[in-house]
């Protein structure tokens, strides 16, 4: 630089030269500014938010302070990236070149295709065996055990009985020739079938519904007196419910007065706790034999038909 005159004496410049607002951004280098240079509170809040390990608590949708996540049962169908407004009764479908790779779609269903498609089955249905039907609109399963005449089973003897006159004697079906659904107890004491209380002897059922009960009872009456009578008393949860009575005739018109004695009644019940019990009543002033080599018992549901009040027989 050229002077006029004598050259000025070289000065320090310090911040007093300085006017405020002549330094720009522009003067300062790139990287220039050490911490030693920064206030000291500015310098304290870096190293704070360096050392941070989480954040302020979050809640709602997304939840946490440190790794954040997406609450349980909290995305609904608002937050979805789907690429159709929904449907009622539409069901979300995978559709890779759609928007969010989701659509909603009208669901398939049960249709035809559904049973033809489906293999064949060669044989008759088990009880465990199930379908599907509709309920007044409502698709449902049914199991085929409801379908059947089940619980079902069939009763008989092995010694003959023996009933004391002026007694009403239980009968003791024991030997089982079938006993579909478990329901009937052979045995002298109180049991427990498909979690319901049996007493002895009894029919259980724990199917609501109908029951018919066809009975045969063969009764060695010699030396019974004529125009005497045994009763075959139909019990329902251990009282009579209602008779059916049977004669030995004087001139031995049942083959020396034996007697082949059959009959069928119908009760419905509960499927609950209800059970049904053979007794005899004997007027016959005698023992008479009923030989259990010709007797039997045979219960079955009557399938169709819906559980109906008890008539009183009195």
């Amino acid at each position: 630089m050229t002077y006029v005159g004598s050259r000025p004496a070289n000065k320090p410049i310090t911040s007093a030269d300085i006017e405020d607002g002549v330094v720009s951004t522009v003067d300062i280098g790139d990287d220039q500014i050490t911490t030693d240079k920064l206030a000291n509170s500015i310098n304290s809040a870096i190293t704070a938010n360096t050392a941070k390990t989480t954040n302020a608590t979050h809640s709602g949708e997304v939840t946490g302070s440190g790794a954040l996540t997406i609450a349980d049962n909290i995305v609904d169908e608002a937050n979805l990236k789907v690429s159709n407004a929904p449907t009622n009764g539409y069901a979300l479908t995978a559709q890779s070149g759609n928007t969010g790779g989701l659509t909603w779609a009208e669901s398939a269903g049960f249709s035809v295709s559904s049973i033809t498609g489906a293999t064949a089955l060669a044989v008759e249905p088990a009880s465990t065996d199930e379908m599907v039907i509709s309920d007044a609109g409502t698709l449902k399963r049914l199991d085929m055990t409801h379908i059947y005449g089940l619980p079902a089973c069939n009763v008989g003897g092995t010694t003959s009985l023996y009933p004391a006159s002026g007694t009403t004697t239980l009968v003791t079906w024991v030997v089982e020739g079938y006993d579909y659904g478990g329901c009937f107890n052979h045995t002298t004491g109180s049991v427990t079938l498909n979690g319901l209380t049996a007493p002895a002897h009894s029919f259980t059922p724990n199917v609501p519904g109908i029951y018919q009960f066809t009975y045969n009872m063969y009764w060695a009456g010699e030396g019974i007196d004529g125009d005497s009578y045994l009763s075959i008393n139909h019990f329902l949860n251990g009282s009579h419910y209602i008779d059916m009575s049977i004669g030995f005739m004087e001139h031995g018109h049942f083959d020396d007065n034996n007697l082949d004695h059959r009959g069928v009644i119908c009760l419905p019940m509960n499927g609950t706790g209800d059970y049904y019990q053979t007794k005899i009543f004997n007027n016959t002033g005698e023992a008479p034999e009923l030989n259990f080599g010709y007797s039997s018992l045979t219960i079955n549901r009557i399938a169709g038909l819906p559980v109906a009040s008890r008539p009183n027989y009195g």
